[in-house]
């Protein structure tokens, strides 16, 4: 790229190319003025930084397009509210298994999943919004994995997906979304759990879990958050 600055105050015209300046022409003018001019390629042979730019916006361009695309398609292939068949990804790891339930929730209702604890050495529960399959806040509680997950002595799991907290083990922050995407993560096991869901009142939830679940306070869910979020720090620090 060279760059062309007019100094104010000197008449003299700087041509910049790949950072050196040197005089050009002289000017009268005590204005500043810039111009810049685009080359195809450096004189390496390799794209120029505005090349370079140029490709990474249409990539992302074309992935948001194909992204939103795929989420359209899956949850047009099920019902709101219900995990459908496991999905295949062909060009994943082949020990994986995913499933995908995009729910639909007014404002005081909740979506209650159960299912028996998977024998995989991974597996995780996540949120995700509807347009391009990105992650909602991870400093917010939107996703489990099976070392988060609390599971009675029956070894089943509940877990409450909600616009609030209920104020009960394993639950879901929607972030306020009324849509979105449920992912299930499988890693390394041997038999895909049946999950199943349904929505009830938020009101209602506790009537919904097993007898003895325990309670979880404002405070004990701040302290959750919070260690999220150290860990956050740590997991980003560079």
């Amino acid at each position: 790229m060279r760059t062309s600055v007019l100094e104010a105050g000197t008449g003299m015209m700087l041509g910049v190319d790949g950072g050196a300046a040197a005089p050009a022409t002289s000017a009268t003018s005590a204005e500043l003025a810039l111009s810049i001019a685009r080359p195809t390629c450096t004189a390496s042979g390799n794209p120029t930084f505005a090349d370079a730019t140029d490709e990474a916006l249409d990539l992302t361009r074309r992935s948001i397009v194909f992204w939103n695309q795929y989420m359209l398609d899956a949850r047009a292939k099920q019902d709101d509210n219900t995990f459908g068949d496991k999905i295949d990804v062909p060009r994943g790891l082949q020990l994986s298994q995913f499933g995908f339930c995009f729910y639909d929730l007014a404002p005081d209702e909740a979506l209650h999943v159960h299912a028996d604890v998977p024998d995989a050495r991974y597996w995780s529960l996540q949120l995700y919004g509807m347009h391009w399959f990105e992650p909602y806040d991870i400093g917010r509680v939107t996703s489990r994995n099976h070392t988060q997950v609390h599971a009675g002595d029956d070894k089943r799991f509940h877990l409450v997906l909600a616009h609030r907290d209920p104020g009960v083990p394993n639950w879901l922050d929607t972030s306020d979304r009324r849509e979105g995407l449920l992912n299930f993560r499988y890693f390394w096991g041997t038999r895909l759990p049946k999950l199943e869901a349904e929505v009830v009142p938020l009101a209602d939830v506790r009537d919904a879990l097993p007898a003895g679940t325990p309670a979880v306070g404002p405070d004990a869910r701040a302290a959750e958050v919070r260690a999220r979020r150290d860990h956050l720090a740590w997991r980003f620090r560079t």
